[in-house]
């Protein structure tokens, strides 16, 4: 009796003994199953990012080879313009997107180096507004973002209306290097946000709008005077591809409209934009990258990139 009790109790220690090693052993099997799916999302996350820039350098190719042309002008004729399909890659798709920033709003022009004000651009800056939804007006928050001085400007912030928030920051006091940084304005809803932020570029100073890919609600801007009959016909002339020289512009019908702001205006690009998503075993990435074409050196440049 007391040996079978013996052999009974040896018996439960041994299943007690294997039942722990099970579990030992199916928790090592899960960490590493963890450790090779982390491993395989990372290596796929990694490769997802460089069949991104793989996009981008295409981008760069057709910006190249559009440079090459040497036309001297810039429009939705070009190839660059032309919308990209989706491409097929090994496991997965990815899409290529294009933007031309000068046919966007250049806030950093409503300031000169020497913080003196261009009279043209705010007034265009305050038009370009009153066409949102929203119709926000920072116009005075962004000069008093952009100059190097801490003068409170009329309805503008300064310093002293951002240190007190509760994770208090100053102001740039400089050109706006992206345009995200609006978020960061006194006044500015996200909603207006969205709105104003697709309209707006963050290019060095001093570059111009050009006349054959401007979108309708920046010229609007900036010449008021135009009706929608003269815009439909800007718009049927870019989607023709646009025109070769400004002076072909100023000899359309609506031209004189166009000739008290003629320095604002060009019809070539050198700033663009590239927007890359990719998808590979089922891990995404996006880049937004910005680069400068310089025609005069044959070279393109990366200004900066965003990753996602």
């Amino acid at each position: 009796m007391y040996r079978r009790q013996q052999q009974g109790v040896a018996l439960i220690s041994v299943l007690l003994v294997f039942a722990l090693i099970t579990v030992l052993a199916a928790d090592m099997l899960a960490v590493n199953y963890r450790d090779i799916k982390k491993t395989q999302h990372q290596f796929s996350s990694k490769q997802a990012y460089y069949y991104a820039l793989a996009g981008e350098e295409l981008a760069r190719q057709l910006l190249y080879r559009d440079m090459k042309k040497q036309d001297g002008s810039d429009g939705f004729k070009d190839n660059w313009a032309q919308p990209l399909d989706s491409y097929q890659i090994d496991q997965g798709t990815m899409t290529i997107e294009l933007i031309d920033l000068q046919s966007r709003f250049n806030i950093n022009n409503l300031l000169a180096d020497s913080d003196t004000v261009n009279p043209n651009y705010v007034q265009a800056f305050k038009q370009l507004q009153s066409q949102l939804d929203t119709n926000p007006d920072i116009t005075a928050a962004l000069l008093d973002w952009l100059d190097s001085n801490q003068q409170l400007s009329a309805g503008g912030a300064e310093d002293i209306a951002y240190s007190n928030k509760t994770h208090p920051y100053v102001t740039a006091n400089q050109p706006l290097y992206d345009s995200t940084e609006l978020r960061l304005l006194e006044g500015l809803s996200y909603q207006a946000y969205t709105e104003l932020v697709e309209l707006v570029s963050t290019l060095p100073r001093g570059s111009k709008i050009n006349l054959n890919t401007v979108t309708s609600s920046v010229i609007k801007a900036l010449v008021p005077s135009l009706n929608e009959a003269e815009l439909d016909q800007i718009k049927q002339l870019q989607n023709q591809g646009g025109l070769a020289t400004t002076a072909a512009w100023l000899q359309q019908p609506f031209g004189h409209k166009l000739r008290n702001q003629t320095a604002l205006f060009s019809v070539n690009s050198e700033y663009f934009e590239v927007k890359v998503k990719s998808l590979y075993d089922g891990r995404v990435a996006r880049i937004s990258t910005t680069l400068y074409r310089n025609a005069n050196k044959s070279e393109i440049t990366t200004m900066k990139r965003h990753n996602e």
